[in-house]
């Protein structure tokens, strides 16, 4: 409880912040936003002018991305002067988001590890096992290597967006469509980003692999070295 309205709201946070959708959203005894311009960061602090001259109960939501790129949100009410009898209703789904968002994560990473062992270990095989044993191609056997190639391309494609959209719900994009714009422009964005373009560029090659070449073949190992960098700076955001 505060005697006098506060000009600003700051949130204070362990480790730097940006916010994400409206940032901070603050609502007042009647129901009415009192946000007077957009959030801002600074180091571990965001913080939005306000208009709280109405006396009553606020109620306060925000919405971060921490710094290991980890979706934040939640709620707290203040009272200027005294207390309302009623806080005015704000829409939470909080805890459907956090159980819609889960799953969507555990979709979305298991595509992804599932997709990166299919597509890539399969190249990995045929170069590092059947090459030096000069193993000759059986052509079932060679098209049901063929085969797990293409499904763990198809597996890496859908990954991404999964993990994008498990972000976004997970931050309340149902209450706030700004939300999904600032988690591709997030960190996460950035390597969701990078490892969708992996995946289409060993979808691109797919044709020439499937001719035996050399090169194509060292192209694709290439990239596959490539997105296991990009996932270790994706860890490095969890």
């Amino acid at each position: 409880m505060v005697a006098a309205p506060p000009p600003v709201i700051r949130l204070t946070f362990n480790e730097p912040v940006q916010p994400t959708g409206r940032g901070i959203r603050v609502v007042a005894p009647s129901g009415r936003r009192v946000e007077r311009g957009p959030s801002r960061a600074s180091g571990r602090s965001i913080s939005v002018d306000v208009d709280a001259a109405e006396q009553g109960t606020y109620v306060v939501n925000w919405r971060v991305v921490s710094a290991d790129a980890q979706p934040e949100r939640g709620r707290f009410a203040f009272t200027v002067g005294r207390p309302t009898a009623t806080v005015a209703p704000v829409p939470d789904d909080r805890r459907t988001a956090s159980r819609s968002g889960f799953v969507l994560a555990v979709v979305g990473r298991a595509l992804h590890f599932l997709g990166y062992a299919l597509g890539f270990g399969s190249l990995a095989f045929r170069w590092l096992v059947l090459r030096p044993l000069a193993v000759p191609q059986v052509g079932t056997f060679d098209r049901a290597l063929w085969r797990l190639t293409r499904f763990g391309v198809v597996a890496l494609v859908l990954a991404e967006p999964l993990v994008v959209l498990c972000h976004a719900v997970r931050l309340g994009i149902s209450t706030d469509a700004d939300v999904l714009a600032d988690v591709l422009e997030s960190r996460v964005g950035l390597v969701t980003g990078q490892r969708l373009g992996v995946a289409l560029a060993l979808w691109a090659v797919l044709a020439a692999l499937e001719t035996g070449s050399s090169t194509s073949m060292k192209l694709g190992l290439a990239l596959g070295i490539v997105l296991a960098v990009i996932d270790g700076q994706g860890l490095c955001t969890r």
